[in-house]
């Protein structure tokens, strides 16, 4: 019987391990990466003859901050909450749309393109750090990393070998693909939830 509280053992100390040690490293590596993301667009706008007292950039700081301290608050279920949210109210689709567009109203096709690559980033980090930090976005990479490294061992034993950046890559991107296809994640309702999201951020900061 000595199996069970072994057993009780191991796992509550990988809970303490996922919940002190794990989740706070991908935590931080995420907003690393959002600020590494805004340093760059920072950049961008630095070419505009508004520079940083652009409208849009101070959107885009808003944004940036508010994501970066409400991140922790994200889960991968309150994300579902959302899409599901945006399933059942098609009419404010509109309103989500309208706001959308009173916010970066006075954006040319250069700022906007810029405006459009630092949220659909940004709405990725986010994605990644909710998938990565949830039991069943582990357990998703989990198996589309072994599935990847089972390939790879094949393809060295036949003497082809993929590429090593390649089949990293492909991991997390494999895990993200396998939600989409479940319907969890569906394309029409991508950019609402982006916004959805980005309001949430704002009202939690």
């Amino acid at each position: 019987m000595i199996e069970l509280p072994m057993f009780a053992l191991g796992l509550g100390l990988v809970i303490l391990a996922w919940k002190f040690l794990y989740k706070p490293s991908v935590l931080g590596f995420a907003k690393d990466e959002l600020r590494y993301l805004f340093n760059d667009i920072t950049e961008s706008f630095k070419d505009h003859p508004l520079g940083t007292s652009h409208s849009a950039y101070q959107e885009i700081r808003f944004i940036f901050e508010s994501q970066s301290n409400s991140l922790e608050k994200m889960s991968l279920f309150k994300f579902f909450r959302i899409l599901r949210w945006i399933k059942r109210h098609p009419e404010l689709r509109e309103t989500i749309t309208q706001i959308e567009k009173e916010r970066f109203a006075s954006c040319d096709a250069h700022i906007y393109k810029i405006v459009s690559r630092f949220r659909d980033r940004a709405m990725f980090i986010v994605l990644s750090y909710v998938l990565a930090t949830s039991l069943i976005g582990i357990f998703l990479i989990f198996l589309a990393t072994a599935f990847l490294m089972v390939g790879r061992m094949k393809s060295m034993i036949e003497g082809f070998q993929v590429p090593v950046v390649r089949q990293w890559q492909m991991g997390p991107l494999v895990a993200t693909v396998i939600i989409g296809i479940t319907g969890l994640v569906g394309s029409q309702h991508i950019s609402q939830s982006r916004s959805v999201i980005e309001e949430w951020g704002m009202y939690q900061s």
